[in-house]
């Protein structure tokens, strides 16, 4: 996961780096006026040390002028060995460039952030990066907000999700990747993965009180995603299960048994995110229920008002 974490965070402001620049502005940088966001190349590597790559360049420009520079790095743990090559990115960066050039660093960890903020030794000079931490990343909790930046709707979430106000945040987040995904469906479907990869089931409680905050995730084109993500794991799963089984009953008959296993397993996932925790009658319905009852249901889950919708569609011919 720190490696996935790292790369997602990474891609997440190389799809926007005006929202790197903004953080940095909302602890108080103050650097040059500008007028659009560049990235440039990572490879800071001189003919001595070819293999160094910063994470990300980002270049600041007022019309056609550069005028500024950001090295961004995304530091997930304490590493010693920063406080000699960040001197070296910052220095190389500023020396290609000519303009005024900052280390920014973007962390989830308050320890790591503290350690980022030291000074770091240079000789002659001190180089002191720009740190954003999880106290310096801001709550976005309203979906005008998250529309505005989906990146720093989904770097709020992904700081603040155990705290009081997480379905707040996660309403507020999940509204602004919907408004995304009629743009952009393969970076909203990144973000929303990407968000389910690192806080987990936590993420499924989380859209649960957030449809209680308004938020219609059964309308979204994410539900329709999620829903044929859902279905094709859960053919596949049944499909193994079935194959494994078939090989002591009869092939045939082992695939239809997990197959219609996976089905169900999806369903009623489907139905606890739409009504909530389940029955236990009717998960046991639902467990007993035929593929093509299975697939009814699961046609029905997102338009259906309330359960007895979805198992009055199951029982319709």
């Amino acid at each position: 996961m720190p490696g996935q974490l790292h790369e997602f965070l990474v891609d997440m402001f190389r799809n926007n780096p005006k929202a790197a620049v903004e953080l940095a502005i909302a602890t108080g940088f103050q650097g040059p006026i500008y007028s659009s966001v560049t990235i440039a190349d990572s490879g800071l590597g001189q003919s001595a040390c070819p293999s160094f790559r910063a994470d990300l360049v980002i270049r600041l420009k007022r019309k056609r002028k550069l005028v500024g520079s950001f090295v961004l790095e995304v530091q997930l743990w304490v590493d010693g060995e920063k406080v000699w090559t960040w001197p070296l990115y910052w220095a190389v960066e500023r020396e290609r460039s000519h303009v005024p050039t900052w280390v920014l660093v973007i962390t989830l960890d308050e320890k790591v952030a503290r350690w980022a903020r030291r000074e770091v030794p240079g000789g002659s000079c001190m180089l002191r990066p720009i740190v954003l931490g999880p106290k310096a990343i801001p709550r976005v909790d309203t979906p005008a907000q998250a529309k505005q930046s989906v990146e720093l709707a989904v770097l709020s979430l992904l700081v603040h999700w155990k705290e009081k106000d997480a379905p707040r945040l996660a309403h507020a987040t999940l509204e602004g990747i919907t408004c995304l995904s009629d743009i952009d469906k393969e970076r909203a479907g990144f973000y929303y993965d990407n968000l389910e990869a690192v806080i987990g089931a936590d993420l499924d409680r989380l859209l649960e009180e957030a449809m209680n905050e308004g938020y219609q995730f059964s309308e979204s084109a994410l539900a329709r995603r999620w829903l044929r993500q859902g279905e094709a794991r859960g053919e596949a799963r049944g499909e193994a299960r079935g194959e494994a089984r078939g090989e002591a009953r009869g092939e045939a008959r082992g695939v239809v048994i997990g197959e219609a296993k996976g089905r169900a397993a999806v369903l009623a996932r489907l139905m606890a995110k739409r009504f909530g925790p389940i029955p236990k009658d009717i998960a046991v319905a639902i467990a007993a229920s035929s593929i093509g009852q299975l697939e009814r249901g699961v046609d029905a889950v997102l338009d259906a008002v309330d359960i007895g919708d979805v198992l009055t569609a199951m029982r319709t011919c």
